[in-house]
């Protein structure tokens, strides 16, 4: 019995060992047990190859989009025309609007409702708080603050459940001490 329980737990430090013996190649990062491919590169074999993004293009993960204006046309990105600038400036209002007026998983508020309800206090060059009117969103200034990249901008960046609305909204101020939040 001693023989077999030495003969599993060496079997099972051989097995660890080998999971985080493996090198993470070039361009990649790990995550636990496993590595990934760092944005704009895709994983071949045991490497991290560069992706080709066109010219009016950018990288998202493994794969490559046209910005806005441009179509993709074969492995390219070329100006739409006119009246299709038209339909997708049409079609990212439309999507901008569904965002903002979705609610936030687990809770009953919408982004619409934060930056119709909350306000930023910047309290230094690169913090500020959230204050919100109305005690259905003090989850907000609990788990939410503000991220300054210049005096007067920044991102609201929040831990926990509200972790995925990170980012979703930006501050502009418009004093030196209170800015508004503008949702999308």
């Amino acid at each position: 019995m001693k023989n077999i329980i030495i003969l599993i737990a060496v079997t099972y430090l051989l097995v660890v060992s080998a999971a985080y013996s493996n090198e993470v190649p070039d361009n990649a990062y790990r995550s636990g047990n496993n590595w990934y491919c760092n944005n704009g590169y895709r994983k071949q074999g045991n490497k991290c190859i560069k992706i080709n993004v066109p010219e009016n293009a950018y990288a998202s993960g493994a794969n490559w989009y046209c910005n806005n204006g441009y179509k993709k046309v074969q492995s390219k990105c070329i100006e739409m025309t006119p009246q299709e600038k038209q339909q997708q400036l049409k079609a990212i209002a439309a999507q901008r609007a569904r965002a903002v007026n979705r609610k936030i998983e687990g809770q009953t508020f919408s982004l619409r409702d934060i930056e119709r309800k909350c306000e930023v206090y910047k309290y230094s060059d690169s913090y500020g708080d959230i204050e919100c009117s109305g005690s259905g969103l003090r989850i907000v200034e609990r788990k939410c603050e503000a991220y300054f990249s210049d005096p007067t901008n920044g991102e609201m960046e929040c831990s926990g459940e509200l972790r995925s609305i990170s980012g979703d909204c930006s501050v502009e101020m418009y004093s030196d001490n209170y800015g508004e939040l503008s949702c999308y």
